[in-house]
């Protein structure tokens, strides 16, 4: 009985640092607001670096990954915390496997089309975020995977190639592209900012450009950033790959051939919107 009872005031406890600043989110939360969505392996989780690298920026990753009974009251408490911590921004990620149900509305969220929207309303500041290259995409899910999604400076990696199935390469590009462009008509009439990982995030030179480009866009002066996230894989897929010739053959005759062999991402043509709206 009395484990029961400790166990019971063990979990409001948590239920209470969990949401409670949801409580004040209207007084405290930090006036620019912004939402990273993504389908994931575009180099959000670079982005979240380096916007949370800002002195007055909290910017933080899936809040939505482990699934919250009150979503929007998740957000806003996190938001909370951000302003009573005196920072002047606060963002996070949205993956859209994070708030797409196949089987219909998501409790909290519900009609997931309408989902971008319903943010932009209350105040967030829409920032998609796309990939190029849906055939890199791809097996950048397949590297994660099997091996680590995101690697650090002092981590002490070296990457060797990998042997991916062709098919289920094919399989991961062709659903990658279809989420790609769900996510893209569920924003279409929703005022965003598109940023690309070849043009954005792919080249280090462009990382502060990217920053100062968000800042302008949520509303606050930028900053120098910084970030401890490092690019293991290599940009050419028959570098990244031991069986290139056996992926080159299944997709030669497809859509997807001019992706397989460029010697630099950034050199796809792009089939996607790239202005803000």
């Amino acid at each position: 009985m009395v484990a029961d009872r400790s166990q019971l005031l063990s979990s409001f406890g948590r239920r209470i640092r969990t949401y409670g600043p949801a409580l004040v989110g209207r007084y405290c939360a930090p006036a620019c607001r912004f939402v990273i969505l993504s389908t994931g392996r575009t180099g959000s989780e670079l982005l979240v670096s380096l916007m949370d690298s800002h002195p007055r920026v909290r910017c933080e990753g899936e809040l939505l990954a482990g699934g919250h009974g009150l979503p929007t009251e998740y957000v806003t408490a996190r938001s909370a915390v951000a302003g009573l911590q005196g920072m002047e921004a606060y963002g996070w990620k949205l993956l859209l496997s994070q708030f797409r149900n196949p089987g219909g509305a998501i409790h909290g969220i519900g009609d997931p089309s309408g989902y971008p929207a319903r943010l932009h309303a209350m105040g967030y500041h829409l920032i998609l975020l796309l990939r190029r290259n849906p055939v890199h995409q791809a097996l950048s899910y397949i590297i994660g995977s099997n091996r680590q999604f995101h690697y650090r400076t002092g981590d002490g990696m070296t990457f060797a190639p990998i042997d991916v199935d062709p098919v289920d390469l094919m399989a991961a590009t062709w659903i990658i592209e279809a989420d790609t462009q769900l996510l893209q008509s569920f924003v279409r009439d929703v005022p965003h900012l598109v940023l690309t990982y070849e043009d954005a995030l792919l080249p280090s030179a462009a990382h502060q450009v990217t920053v100062d480009r968000v800042c302008e866009y949520i509303g606050i002066d930028s900053a120098p950033m910084r970030t401890d996230l490092v690019k293991l894989t290599p940009t050419r897929l028959r570098e990244a790959v031991s069986n290139f010739a056996a992926i080159a053959e299944l997709f030669s005759k497809t859509r997807y051939a001019r992706f397989l062999d460029v010697d630099d991402e950034r050199s796809c043509e792009c089939s996607c919107e790239s202005t803000e709206q």
